[in-house]
């Protein structure tokens, strides 16, 4: 009886815990794969602001504080974000005794950036500006991380924010209800620039990552997927976003705007990685609404 209490005890102890039921959609890696386990995670902030009650979206302390607690959930190790007010609003919500930060050189209330833990060894790579002079418009910067291994080996990450209003239309038409025809022309510039990025981390053989919001719903059949799979195929593209439903906001809006698309090298690096979603409390939705943020935190652990 002692034997048989001693081995259920033993089996508590090893079968883990599920601690986010969003989790889904594990990455197999080969059998050499290097680099390390990381969580790298998405976060659109709807206008996060650097001061109270101020831009588009204005925010309390207390909201303020509801984000940090949810920073605090992810303990990522890097977090991309999107729509933020410069290095002083990301203090507010990711500690910065913990974090260090590669936010976008555009001077303006809506960058994007990298925030990463400080013990990681990286790299800071120049604003990928080009995403930005695709027209007349001042678009937003690409903002490019090198993050290395143990021995030295790097994984390349682009953050991004791309052209809104083009989210499932042809890039030429027809354009579909409530969709912009210059927004997809601006979008459809947009593309060849970021298939020009990953093209040169196949040819230098650098594991990549693009992650951000790409307000685009990616499908394995959508023009702006296909057109990446046909550049840079011998790559290995993989992006869990385009077969998941997100789940934000009650499913609102179920096909996913902000994604990750990874080679097979990046998937070597991530070690076996798994897809997820952070969702917000029932409690917190009532209580903050979208001054949370419109999207959720996606991404990989």
């Amino acid at each position: 009886m002692r034997l048989i209490l001693c081995m259920l005890l033993c089996c508590m102890v090893i079968l883990p815990s599920c601690s986010r039921s969003e989790s889904a959609s594990s990455i197999q890696p080969s059998q050499d794969a290097m680099g390390t386990g990381l969580t790298v995670v998405s976060w659109n902030m709807n206008w996060l602001n650097q001061s109270d009650s101020a831009g588009l979206n204005p925010r309390t302390s207390e909201d303020y504080e509801a984000l940090s607690r949810y920073a605090s959930q992810l303990d990522a190790d890097i977090i991309v974000v999107q729509e933020v007010d410069g290095q002083e609003a990301v203090q507010r919500v990711f500690d910065p005794h913990k974090y260090a930060y590669h936010m976008s050189s555009r001077g303006d209330v809506q960058r994007v950036g990298i925030i990463y833990k400080k013990e990681l060894d990286v790299v800071r790579y120049p604003d990928l500006v080009l995403l930005a002079r695709v027209s007349s418009e001042r678009l937003r910067y690409g903002v490019d991380l090198g993050v290395k291994d143990a021995s030295g080996r790097e994984l390349r990450i682009l953050g991004v924010h791309l052209k809104s209003g083009c989210f499932s239309s042809p890039l030429d038409g027809p354009y579909k209800e409530y969709e912009r025809p210059d927004a997809c022309q601006k979008l459809k510039k947009q593309v060849p620039v970021l298939t020009r990025w990953m093209e040169s981390r196949q040819q230098e053989r650098t594991p990549f990552m693009l992650i951000g919001d790409m307000n685009r719903r990616l499908n394995p059949e959508d023009e702006v997927w296909q057109s990446w799979k046909n550049a840079v195929g011998q790559a290995g593209l993989y992006a869990p976003t385009l077969t998941e439903h997100s789940r934000c906001w009650g499913g609102k809006y179920p096909q996913f705007i902000d994604h990750m698309i990874l080679d097979r090298r990046a998937l070597n690096w991530m070690r076996g990685r798994r897809f997820f979603q952070l969702m917000y409390s029932p409690e917190d939705e009532q209580r903050h609404g979208y001054k949370l943020s419109d999207h959720c935190p996606v991404g990989l652990h």
